[in-house]
């Protein structure tokens, strides 16, 4: 048998705080630990990774979008939410990398996918340009974070968005394409930056 257990550290992301005991027989030198209360689970940032451990959020899949003489990738993401009162996990799309993405002449290749499950679309400040039908038939996108460095939103780019009813067009856009919301019967309010 053990003694008594003592707290030996903090929970984690991924464990419970651990407890060790020590063998009650004087000629035993075996411990034991256990982990007691919660995991604390992981918190991470829009660059995925967790501000606690470092872990980087496990992804359903990649596609590299980059444009002639850019480096720019399409992650997509579990999130922790729901899809409205469905059990259907709620995606992320998040667009990284430095430069421009590539134009698509249809939809883009998650859309067939996983078009009705993403709900967050996040493009880092480094991407500049964004293709044509990047996110058009993501029936369920709510919530858009463009870059500070785009500036054109291209044709198609969002059209079929109906769950956006709000975006906010970063100042540093100059052109938007007179189809780029087709079909977005949601849109309500449109936030342009000063300066645009």
């Amino acid at each position: 048998s053990f003694n008594e257990y003592t707290t030996a550290g903090n929970a984690t992301c991924t464990t419970g705080a651990p407890e060790t005991a020590v063998c009650d027989n004087e000629n035993c030198d075996a411990t034991d630990v256990r982990y007691v209360g919660e995991a604390l689970g992981h918190n991470y940032g829009s660059d995925g990774v967790c501000s606690v451990c470092s872990d980087i959020m496990p992804n359903l899949a990649r596609y590299d979008i980059s444009a002639e003489g850019s480096n720019v990738i399409a992650t997509i993401y579990e999130t922790d939410k729901t899809i409205g009162s469905s059990t259907n996990i709620a995606l992320l799309l998040k667009i990284t990398g430095t430069g421009a993405s590539i134009d698509f002449e249809t939809e883009a290749p998650w859309a067939d996918e996983y078009g009705k499950k993403i709900v967050y679309v996040e493009i880092d400040d480094n991407v500049t340009a964004i293709g044509s039908y990047s996110f058009a038939g993501l029936t369920k996108l709510e919530e858009v974070k463009l870059s500070s460095a785009l500036t054109d939103i291209p044709a198609f780019a969002f059209s079929k968005c109906e769950s956006i009813e709000e975006l906010e067009i970063p100042a540093s856009v100059v052109t938007i394409s007179e189809s780029a919301f087709v079909d977005c019967d949601g849109l309500e309010t449109v936030t342009i930056g000063e300066g645009s």
